[in-house]
């Protein structure tokens, strides 16, 4: 199943006046008091932006940033000889 990560190309639109919608880097959930919102990284000139998740209409994810996971199969293994 694929999940929204940091570093994911999105497109966002959201309810302003009327939708309006962003390009950018998906950088994550934040807390806005007691409300979530999204932190945005725009396109056109890399600066932040925070959504309140209420306000969210739908998003496009336009590359899926995949992080790499670790091999685990040889973490805290012990060789005795």
């Amino acid at each position: 199943m694929n999940q929204l990560t940091k570093g994911s190309k999105i497109k966002l639109y959201f309810m302003n006046e009327a939708i309006a919608e962003i390009d950018g880097i998906f950088e994550g959930f934040i807390n806005l008091g007691e409300d979530s919102a999204i932190l945005i990284k725009t396109a056109e000139n890399e600066k932040y932006k925070v959504i309140p998740t209420a306000s969210v209409a739908y998003i496009d994810i336009t590359e899926l940033f995949e992080e790499k996971k670790e091999d685990e199969s040889n973490k805290n293994v012990t060789y005795f000889a």
